[in-house]
C-alpha cells in the first residue's frame, strides 16, 4: 500500500507534463494479457476523489470491492474517505476499511485502534466491516516478539468495540519473520516483474495484492491513476457482492467487423485490395486517402462498399502501438493531435495504450501537413491532392514561394 500522506507526492502529480504522451508498457492495464484476478482494489487520499462514474467503470473491469484508507497514527484521516466510501457503495461494490499503524508501545496499539474505531463510526461502517491493520511501516523493523504483543493489543482492542472481522496486511518478506501471521489469514502484497494468473502467490492466504501500478481506463479520479490491485482468496473482501460484471476480455480490443482491415507493416493499397478482392481506389476513396496514398501500420481501414454512395467517411481509426502519442499519430496521419484527443474524449496527461483503437477525424477541416525542410507548397499541394491556390488561400499565404519548416498546413 505505502498510503502515506504525501504531501509532496501530490504536488508532483500536478506537474505532469501537458503534452501528449504514451505510457506503452509501464502500467497494467485491461490490455494485459493473463493477468490474476482484480478482485478488489485499495485507495487512499492519493488517489484523490473517486466519482460514481469512475467507481463503475472500475467495477465494469470486474472488480467487486475496494478497501479505503481511514486513519494513519492518532491524528491522521483520509480527506477523501468518506466521499471513497460513498461513491463505492452507490455502485455496488464491498467497502473494507485500513488504518496505517504506527505504534511503538501496547498503549500506542490501543490508541491507534480506538482512532480507528471511532472514524470507522464517524463514516457510517458498521461493526462487520473488514477493518484491516496495514503494518509496513519503519516502525515494524524491531523484534518479532514485540510486534506480535502490539498487534495482538490492537487487534484485541478492534473487537472489544464490536469490530470482529479484521484483517492484517504486510509485505511479503515480513510473513513469519517481523510477525506471526496465522495460517489461512493476512492480506500479502508482493509485485512480481509482471504477475500472472498461474502463479497463485500465498493462495494459503486471505488476499495477495499484485500490483500497485494498474491503471483503469477512462476514469477521472483527481489524483494518481495508479491503483493496488488484489486477488481475494478467502472473499472476505468481497464475500456478498454477486459477480455482475464479466471480467474484460483480455483480448487487447474486440475483433474487428469482416468490413474493416488493419494496416500491417509492409501494406499497400493495391496489396490490400487484393488480399480482400477489392479495388484499391475505392478503399482509398472510401478512407479519404488522397495521393501519394500513404498508409501506415495499425491504420484501420473501411473496405469498399461500407460506403454506399462512395464518398468518403467522416473519420477513421488508428490502432496504437508501443511507442506511439498523440502528436506522433498526428504528424503520421496528416491531423492535429488535439483534434485526435477532443474526438476520442482524451484529457491531459493524454494517456493511450498500445491496442487501443483511436478515432481519426477524416474530415478536410482536421487535416493539416508540417512543412520540412526542401519542401514546396507546390509540391505539397500535389502531394495531399489539392490546388495550390486552395493550400495558399486557407493558410493566408501571399507568398507562394514563401513555407517554412514545422510550418503547419491546414487543408
Amino acid at each position: 500500500m505505502k498510503k502515506l500522506n504525501k504531501n509532496i507526492f501530490a504536488v508532483l502529480m500536478v506537474m505532469v507534463m501537458l503534452v501528449p504522451t504514451v505510457t506503452a508498457e509501464a502500467a497494467l492495464n485491461k490490455y494485459s494479457q493473463g493477468l490474476p484476478n482484480k478482485d478488489f482494489i485499495d485507495v487512499a487520499s492519493h488517489q484523490g476523489s473517486i466519482s460514481t462514474n469512475d467507481y463503475q467503470i472500475i467495477k465494469n473491469e470486474g472488480v467487486k470491492g475496494v478497501s479505503v484508507k481511514l486513519t494513519e497514527g492518532t491524528s491522521y484521516v483520509n480527506p477523501y474517505a468518506q466521499a471513497q466510501i460513498n461513491n463505492a457503495k452507490a455502485v455496488g461494490l464491498q467497502v473494507s476499511a485500513y488504518h496505517f499503524s504506527r505504534y511503538i508501545s501496547v498503549q500506542d496499539a490501543k490508541n491507534e485502534a480506538n482512532f480507528f474505531v471511532n472514524t470507522a463510526k464517524r463514516f457510517g461502517l458498521s461493526t462487520d466491516t473488514l477493518m484491516v491493520n496495514d503494518a509496513e511501516a519503519s516502525e515494524f523493523m524491531r523484534d518479532k516478539l514485540t510486534n506480535n504483543v502490539f498487534n495482538k493489543a490492537f487487534d484485541d482492542q478492534m473487537r472489544s468495540y464490536g469490530f470482529k472481522n479484521t484483517e492484517i496486511y504486510t509485505m511479503g518478506s515480513w510473513v513469519n519473520t517481523r510477525f506471526n501471521i496465522n495460517d489461512g489469514e493476512g492480506w500479502i502484497a508482493n509485485y512480481p516483474g509482471y504477475p500472472t494468473s498461474t502463479m497463485n502467490l500465498y493462495s494459503n492466504r486471505s488476499a495477495w495484492q499484485f500490483a500497485s501500478d494498474y491503471q483503469f481506463i477512462g476514469i477521472n479520479n483527481t489524483g494518481t491513476k495508479n491503483f493496488d490491485v488484489s486477488v481475494d482468496y478467502k472473499g472476505n473482501f468481497t464475500r456478498g457482492v454477486k459477480d455482475q460484471n464479466k471480467p474484460v476480455p483480455t483480448d487487447p480490443v474486440a475483433p474487428l467487423p469482416t468490413n474493416e482491415y488493419v494496416v500491417v507493416s509492409g501494406d499497400t493499397l493495391g496489396g490490400i485490395g487484393s488480399k480482400v478482392n477489392k479495388n484499391w481506389q475505392d478503399i482509398a476513396r472510401t478512407n479519404n486517402i488522397l495521393p501519394p496514398y500513404t498508409i501506415f501500420p495499425g491504420q484501420v481501414l473501411k473496405l469498399a462498399g461500407t460506403n454506399s454512395n462512395g464518398g468518403g467517411t467522416n473519420q477513421f481509426y488508428y490502432k496504437v502501438v508501443s511507442g506511439d502519442s498523440l502528436s506522433a499519430i498526428g504528424n503520421k496521419l496528416g491531423v492535429s493531435w488535439q483534434a485526435i484527443a477532443q474526438i476520442n474524449g482524451k484529457v491531459s496527461p493524454f494517456v493511450i495504450y498500445p491496442g487501443e483503437n483511436l478515432k481519426v477525424p477524416n474530415s478536410s477541416s482536421n487535416r493539416s501537413y508540417t512543412v520540412k525542410a526542401g519542401d514546396s507548397l507546390s509540391g505539397i499541394a500535389q502531394t495531399i491532392g489539392v490546388s495550390i491556390n486552395e493550400l495558399a488561400s486557407k493558410n493566408n499565404i501571399t507568398n507562394v514561394n514563401l513555407i517554412f519548416p514545422n510550418q503547419v498546413l491546414n487543408y
